[in-house]
C-alpha cells in the first residue's frame, strides 16, 4: 500500500494517494494490534504451538521499503528490536551463528520444527535479513549473519 501510494503520487492521483495511505495505516494498526508482542511479531494470532514463533523473514516488507526509499513500515526502534531478537534467536542460537538464520525459532530457544520450512536455513532469507540489518545500522550483526550462510554453502569449512 505504501508503494501504491508512491506510484499514485508519481501519477498525481491525489484521491488514490490518500486512499492507499489510509488503508496502509489501518492495516498496520490491525497487524500490530494482533501480532506485536513487545519484541517481535508473532507468526500468527492463533494459539497453536508455533503461533509465537520468531520468523527470520518477518521484516521482508521493510527491506522493500528500505531498498525503495519509501517510508518505514514501523518505528525505527521497533525495527531494531525485531532485528535484535531475530539475530539473538534465529542466528546466534543455531551453531553460534555459523550457519545463517533458521526460518523459525520458538521463544524458548528451540528451533520451530512444526514444518520442514520453519526448521530450514535459506540463503535468500538469510541474505535479505542481513541486508535489512545493514539498512537499520546493525552492520556487524549483518555481516556475521551473512558470513554464516556463506560459510555453510560455499566454504570448505562448511558444506560447500
Amino acid at each position: 500500500l505504501q508503494a501504491a501510494a508512491a506510484m499514485a503520487e508519481k501519477l498525481n492521483q491525489d484521491t488514490l494517494i490518500e486512499s492507499f495511505r489510509s488503508k496502509f495505516l489501518q492495516a498496520r494498526d490491525v497487524y500490530e494490534k494482533k501480532l506485536w508482542n513487545g519484541s517481535y511479531f508473532n507468526y500468527d494470532s492463533g494459539t497453536s504451538s508455533n503461533s509465537n514463533s520468531i520468523q527470520a523473514d518477518q521484516l521482508a516488507g521493510q527491506l522493500y521499503m528500505f531498498a525503495s526509499g519509501l517510508p518505514p513500515l514501523f518505528e525505527e526502534e521497533k525495527i531494531k528490536t525485531i532485528l535484535k531478537k531475530i539475530y539473538e534467536f534465529n542466528v546466534m542460537k543455531v551453531k553460534e551463528g555459523k550457519l545463517g538464520a533458521v526460518n523459525g525459532m520458538h521463544p524458548n530457544g528451540k528451533v520451530d520444527e512444526t514444518c520442514m520450512q520453519s526448521r530450514e536455513i535459506w540463503t535468500g532469507v538469510t541474505y535479505a535479513l542481513a541486508a535489512t540489518m545493514i539498512h537499520a545500522g546493525m552492520v556487524e550483526e549483518a555481516f556475521h549473519t551473512a558470513e554464516g550462510i556463506f560459510c555453510t554453502g560455499w566454504s570448505e569449512e562448511g558444506f560447500g
